[in-house]
């Protein structure tokens, strides 16, 4: 799950401003929904069998949301460096959890199928995925 974070990472780092997914221009800020959608896919493209969920956290006194995927083995935010964090890979909940206390885990799936971004844009999530070479 890490390395293909981190493969989604590198790639965004260079080409976001190609991608046509909402938000994704401004990458790593203000997009963690949009990645977290397609980090969710790349990681079912070859982990099938992985359990983990969507975390979707609210900081009620910022009026702040985050998205991250969230599994036993801990948090892969790639997007944390927009709260000033190092990218997070973590064996537990941390500062996201801290931050975002009011928080929610959603199977992906579900996720996915009740996310607007992704059901009108399912074609670019789809390509950006098959462009990272995993």
């Amino acid at each position: 799950m890490i390395d293909v974070a981190k493969k989604l990472r590198a790639y965004l780092e260079i080409n976001h401003h190609d991608v046509k997914l909402p938000f994704i221009h401004k990458f790593p800020k203000d997009c963690c929904e949009v990645t977290t959608l397609v980090l969710y896919l790349a990681i079912s493209k070859v982990k099938e069998n992985m359990s983990y969920f969507v975390g979707k956290g609210y900081d009620r006194e910022n009026d702040i949301r985050h998205y991250w995927l969230e599994s036993d083995d801990g948090i892969i935010d790639i997007t944390a460096d927009q709260f000033g964090k190092e990218l997070l890979y973590s064996s537990n909940g941390g500062w996201v959890h801290n931050k975002f206390s009011d928080y929610e885990l959603i199977a992906p799936v579900e996720f996915a199928l009740s996310n607007e971004i992704f059901l009108s844009n399912r074609e670019e999530f789809d390509r950006v995925v098959s462009l990272l070479k995993i």
